[in-house]
């Protein structure tokens, strides 16, 4: 888009997103009105507006002119101000008084409000306390006004300008030009390479002390991605000073003086820290403290010695050992973990535990970290299962990493036993807050397993439970009869135990289809979902078969893999809404993906009843686009309403990435082996084949199946979580 400037006066602003200042609006030019749409701090009918930026054809709205950045100018004639009075512009100026006020004063108005609110205390109506509000209110928006645009003369584009301002004020240029770091701490979604870009501009050199201390906390929440929740120090130092060209003495001496100041948190040895952000530190540590409280606080005895036979007999089963010792260990103990991979009977157990709590008068509530896997759960134990977001009641938020909640000590959930499904998917900023809200007393039951791919944020949780040998745990390692004729459960057990799965047998539910290379495989397993499966079993291609991918790049990967299936499966034809978000077209019919938490969305279940939030990894179909500015898409029965301006948390669906197909059970499974090497990895390949219910093929090389296999890659963590319940429980 080539760089182009426009002038022209604010004839109406049609559309404001209030979160993020995305405005749409019409504007008058010698060449006619134009649609503009751009980021503005403030806008109104009657300012004239210098927009640099460029034309571009919107797929359903045409030709508008999208402003990357701006300057304003204020009306200067008698009939254009009545105009921008009149907007609403300055508070308790209305439609009447505007034209009372420009009818008295004419082009001189402003000039009026701004200097001399004497005299427009002469209007009728107007008392000497209203006029020297409107000369106030007009004074502190001129002001912002000023600073925004100095803002964006530094090279800051107009939306991390309006944050900044909302940040520091009227001294956020003074503040930009003495430290430009200080806006990585303030301002959320302005990072520290932009934060570096702009102090270069301003001539700060590359040891810059505040620098180095802004790229020591850059790295640890770089690093929070990877799920460490600290680094230890020397590769902290280390890792710092090769990406900020400083040298290592000058990292160190900027994490003393950070470590002095709060800004981070060392705990350890000296010399061999582990370095955290204060927060992760915190969460961590409160982790261990509450679930040693919840663990050695006394509770009523549970019988259970006459109770399991009976259940037994109800249910016509007979419990193993492992089993046996479980649902007693459950009993017996303030905080129990259940392991188990697919059928070893961990859901019976389950069942179990649920059934004995329940004969003991105790209220239970039953909760997953995700919409599907609390779905799955409610499925499977025939008790209501919420999401562990709408157990705690979250409040909306800006910052998704670091989620409200209504529910913790002071206003604790109400139950005697708190039940956890899939808790390898649970990261310790979540499981902080999720034990905060359990009430002293409760008994806690944590069910997962370690086999699985741990979680997307930082902490592992149920690894390091396990790890630090201070809560009862039982591991149900053993396959029972039922479930030794699917090869999926067979193969999952091979896989874990590093042995290569069969691959010949092709009369279960597990398949091996060989592919030469990335094209091919691609190829074959878009044939797979559009035509062999439907055709041979009736699967429905969109709801029952999910392509899991070990990577996002390259032809098997879920970005080709996705843009290939929507056009073999959901195809642009007459009558089929569709609306374009950057390069990516959604359409009616989509399969798609939620890529981050929204608390703000709202939908509507089939009984009638509204609620609030979507969240990251949730599944939908588009079922309908409409005019400005709503897309409705199902999420599972939730039907959703999506502003046009949150298009860009979605993806589509169709393919997606084995981490995001934690917690959730599909009825058929396909999946590619190619990938690059460091994402070739045991429990990657287990998460994926585990998700599969009926089938699950692989598609791929023999080779890439047993480097998979063998390559027990640590799932190296830095996490302190173990540690700290050693230290509680000495």
């Amino acid at each position: 888009m080539e760089t182009e400037t426009l002038k022209g006066t604010v004839n109406s602003v049609i559309y404001v997103n209030e979160l993020n200042r995305h405005t749409i609006l019409k504007l008058l030019t010698d060449s006619g009105e134009i649609t503009v749409a751009g980021t503005f701090a403030d806008v109104n009918p009657g300012e004239t507006l210098t927009l640099k930026g460029g034309f571009s054809v919107h797929p359903k709205y045409g030709r508008q002119f999208s402003a990357v950045s701006y300057e304003k100018e204020l009306p200067d004639n008698a009939d254009v101000i009545m105009k921008y009075l009149a907007s609403g512009v300055i508070k308790g100026i209305g439609p009447v008084t505007a034209k009372a006020i420009v009818e008295k004063f004419g082009d001189e108005t402003l000039d009026i409000i701004e200097n001399h609110p004497d005299k427009l205390a002469t209007v009728r109506g107007v008392t000497k306390a209203k006029a020297n509000q409107f000369s106030f209110e007009f004074a502190k928006q001129n002001s912002a006004r000023k600073t925004i645009i100095s803002l964006i003369d530094l090279g800051i584009d107009a939306h991390s300008a309006i944050k900044i301002f909302d940040a520091f004020g009227e001294s956020a240029v003074e503040n930009v030009r003495r430290n430009p770091y200080a806006i990585y701490e303030a301002v959320r979604g302005f990072d520290f390479p932009a934060c570096d870009a702009l102090a270069a501009r301003l001539g700060f050199s590359g040891d810059f002390p505040r620098r180095v201390e802004a790229g020591l906390r850059y790295m640890l929440r770089y690093n929070l991605q990877n799920g460490h929740t600290y680094l230890p120090r020397r590769q902290l130092t280390e890792l710092t000073a090769t990406m900020l060209s400083v040298e290592p003495y000058v990292v160190d001496e900027a994490l003393v003086n950070s470590v002095d100041k709060a800004y981070l948190t060392a705990f350890g040895d000296a010399g061999a820290e582990k370095i955290f952000l204060p927060r992760y530190f915190n969460a961590e540590n409160a982790c261990a403290e509450l679930l040693y409280a919840l663990n050695s606080r006394k509770k009523a005895p549970l019988k259970y010695k006459d109770v399991i036979p009976k259940i037994e007999k109800e249910n016509s089963i007979t419990y193993s050992e492992k089993q046996t010792e479980a649902i007693i260990a459950a009993a017996e103990n303030g905080i129990f973990v259940l392991t188990g991979g697919p059928g070893t009977g961990k859901t019976t157990t389950l069942r179990g535990i649920i059934s004995l709590f329940e004969r003991n008068g105790l209220k239970i509530l039953l909760a997953a970290p995700t919409g599907r896997a609390a779905m799955r759960m409610t499925a499977l134990t025939g008790k209501e299962a919420k999401t562990i977001h709408r157990l705690l009641e979250v409040v909306p938020n800006d910052d998704d990493d670091v989620p409200v909640f209504n529910r913790d000590e002071g206003y604790p959930l109400e139950c005697d036993a708190l039940i956890i499904d899939e808790l390898s998917m649970v990261d310790v900023i979540v499981f902080e807050a999720l034990l905060r809200a359990v009430k002293p007393g409760c008994r806690l039951v944590l069910v997962g397993d370690y086999n699985q791919l741990p979680s997307v944020g930082a902490g592992n949780i149920l690894e390091d439970i396990i790890k630090s040998e201070t809560i009862h745990f039982v591991n149900l390692d053993v396959i029972f009869r039922q479930s030794e004729d699917s090869l999926i459960v067979t193969n999952a057990h091979k896989i874990v135990n590093g042995e290569l799965p069969l691959l010949n047998d092709t009369a279960h539910d597990f398949f091996f289809l060989r592919g030469s290379d990335t094209a091919s495989i691609a190829d074959t397993v878009v044939d797979l979902c559009a035509n062999r499966l439907p055709k041979a079993y009736g699967a429905d291609p969109v709801k029952d078969i999910q392509i899991i991918s070990p990577t996002r790049i390259g032809e098997s990967g879920t970005t080709a893999l996705n843009s290939r299936l929507q056009a073999v499966l959901n195809p642009k034809s007459a009558g089929k809404g569709e609306r374009a978000y950057g390069s990516t077209v959604f359409r009616v019919g989509d399969k798609v993906m939620q890529t981050k938490n929204n608390y703000d969305i709202v939908y509507k279940l089939a009984d009638g009843s509204v609620g609030a939030g979507i969240y990251n990894g949730d599944i939908g179909i588009i079922t309908s686009i409409g005019k400005e500015p709503f897309i409705a898409i199902d999420f599972d029965g939730r039907l959703a309403q999506y502003s046009f301006d949150w298009l860009g948390q979605l993806e589509h669906a169709y393919a997606i990435t084995a981490h995001k197909s934690q917690g959730s059970e599909y009825a058929y499974v396909i999946f590619p082996t190619a990938a690059p090497k460091k994402l070739q990895y045991r429990n990657l390949f287990y998460t994926a084949v585990t998700r599969a219910k009926d089938m699950c093929v692989v598609v791929g090389s023999r080779e890439d199946v047993e480097y998979m296999t063998k390559n027990k890659r640590e799932r190296l963590r830095y996490t302190a979580l173990a540690q700290f319940l050693r230290l509680e429980a000495l």
